[in-house]
């Protein structure tokens, strides 16, 4: 089921190997964008896509079924980047990291299923390397229709989404992050992502209570550091409204100049972080 669709009258699918695809999938989400050689975007359309816990094979047929019916997936691009929205990740130091040990250091972390193929991408922020994992049918898929595709988590690309847009945020802020029922939770300090990690909630209630415990742990006093949001949520969403009585400041994320009227301008800075 599509939930937001976006087509700019300027592109040529003729013209696709100019251009660049970036995915996000993960939990109920599949999202992807067509981008220029100058960052804007063509074509945005976002899915709800079946994935019930414990039913991973819906979930991949259902991607599946998209791959078939959209024929913009099937074309050629430039570059082509999936990024993985997922709770099952871990930051490594980088003076600790070695490549071939980066599914013993996930599995310290969490429990892993056999078929899930591992990776591991730059958390410059915090000196680390992000150790992250995916279904190995989903990658075979995607792999069948762009075999050359990079692969990157949702963590890294809001860490470049806030460098991007420091100017218009202020000097300390909490990023709070939503994607189908997980919550990213940042503290950033001059662009530079300080604090990261994700938690899974149901209720308003869990949600703030992650957010409570992240700022009394980076010790972020709510009179004073702002509560940044994004994603999925809109303005008057039940958690924002809880927010608002613990902290001085909440406001959605700034993008700068933005492209369409027609997209909220904060929903999707995990996409729009990786456009190079």
């Amino acid at each position: 089921m599509i939930r937001f669709e976006y087509n700019h009258d300027n592109f040529d699918r003729n013209s696709s190997s100019n251009h660049n695809l970036s995915i996000l999938t993960g939990m109920d989400s599949f999202i992807f964008m067509i981008t220029d050689e100058s960052g804007a975007i063509l074509v945005l359309k976002d899915f709800f896509v079946n994935n019930t816990p414990g039913n991973q094979n819906q979930y991949i047929l259902s991607i599946q079924d998209l791959f078939k019916n959209e024929a913009l997936l099937q074309l050629s691009y430039k570059k082509v980047i999936v990024e993985i929205s997922d709770h099952k990740f871990v930051f490594v130091p980088d003076r600790l990291f070695n490549a071939s040990e980066a599914a013993v250091y996930l599995s310290q972390a969490t429990t892993l299923a056999p078929n899930e193929q591992i990776a591991h991408t730059e958390f410059q922020d915090l000196h680390s390397n992000l150790v992250f994992c995916f279904p190995k049918e989903l990658a075979d898929l995607i792999q069948s229709k762009h075999p050359k595709a990079q692969w990157n988590h949702i963590a890294t690309s809001l860490q470049q989404s806030y460098a991007k847009n420091q100017a218009y945020q202020p000097t300390q802020f909490i990023g709070l992050h939503f994607r189908g029922n997980l919550e990213y939770i940042s503290l950033v300090n001059n662009g530079v992502v300080q604090f990261h990690n994700c938690y899974g909630v149901k209720e308003a209630q869990d949600a703030l209570y992650f957010l409570l415990l992240v700022a009394d742990n980076v010790h972020a006093n709510p009179e004073e550091t702002p509560v940044v949001w994004s994603g999925d949520l809109v303005p008057e969403a039940e958690i924002l409204k809880l927010v608002k009585r613990y902290f001085r400041t909440v406001q959605p994320l700034e993008t700068g100049p933005f492209q369409s009227s027609e997209m909220q301008e904060n929903k999707y800075p995990d996409l729009l972080g990786i456009i190079s």
